[in-house]
């Protein structure tokens, strides 16, 4: 059942980049390897209204991995300290991203999101319930969806966005980039770990249960997926035309290679829906 889907020997950002950019062109053949032109800054208050309500959700977003590490922690990996470890620091430097967000905003508004932050973590909450910290399936179905398949809508931000807050920008580039991909290859490091030591029918069944809740996960998110790359069209000027083939494309890769499963036959995946959000119309 396994495939040469399981790779590459490092796993890294170099990798999840020139991956992203086949999987884009397949759908979007002139799809481009970066921008041909600078992205502008903010100008309008409009613009700037919209870029803190970027930053809103991108506090809430990290706040809410916090949340949920630190209960894993203490719970669904007690027994794992190596484990809580990279937990730990994932924990830390999402917490420290959510700060940045939070002080960019009272820099450029003088007012303070910390309620608007903490409404939408609880969004969070009532979209996914206890599901990611129920079992481990449904705790690695959290990280792939909240670290590994958002890349999708990360890269066509970056790589087709018109509008940029430069000092964000230059904050993303040199600090949460660097640390985010550090979180993703260290889990998917520990995950490897975890799959070789299992065999024959309980590591299939491992592997079938991590699919299903992430399945599970994707249900649950329909809606706010279609809302998040409409907001990064409206804030940041991005391509989405292609989005819906682009994310189910780019989900289905990762599955496949975090389970060693042939991409076709994951072809029954629960799809990104048809549906087009309004949002910000």
């Amino acid at each position: 059942m396994t495939t040469q889907a399981w790779n590459p020997p490092q796993w890294n950002a170099e990798f999840e980049e020139r991956l992203f950019l086949q999987v884009a062109r397949r759908h979007v053949p002139v799809f481009p390897e970066r921008l041909a032109v600078a992205p502008r800054a903010p100008q309008s208050a409009a613009e700037l209204e919209a870029v803190c309500d970027y930053y809103t959700r991108m506090a809430a977003h990290d706040l809410f991995i916090v949340q949920v590490v630190a209960r894993a922690i203490d719970t669904l990996f007690a027994d794992d300290p190596h484990f809580q470890l990279i937990l730990a620091r994932q924990l830390g430097d999402d917490g420290a991203h959510a700060v940045l967000a939070r002080e960019r905003i009272v820099a450029l508004t003088s007012v303070d999101p910390l309620p608007a932050i903490e409404r939408r973590v609880a969004e969070h909450w009532q979209r996914i319930g206890d599901l990611a910290v129920a079992d481990l399936a449904g705790f690695l179905a959290f990280e792939w969806h909240y670290e590994l398949h958002i890349l999708a809508k990360l890269w066509i931000q970056r790589k087709t966005g018109t509008i940029a807050d430069p000092a964000m920008r230059e904050h993303g580039e040199n600090r949460i980039r660097p640390d985010e991909e550090w979180h993703r290859v260290q889990i998917i490091e520990w995950w490897r770990a975890r799959l070789a030591s299992t065999s024959g029918r309980a590591r299939e069944a491992l592997i079938d249960s991590v699919l299903a809740a992430d399945d599970a996960l994707q249900q649950r998110l329909d809606g706010y997926l279609h809302d998040e790359y409409a907001h990064t069209a409206h804030v940041f000027g991005a391509d989405i035309d292609a989005y819906h083939a682009i994310y189910d494309d780019w989900r289905r890769e990762m599955l496949a290679r975090l389970t060693g499963r042939d991409p076709a036959k994951l072809s029954a995946l629960v799809s990104l829906s048809t549906r087009r959000s309004t949002e910000n119309a």
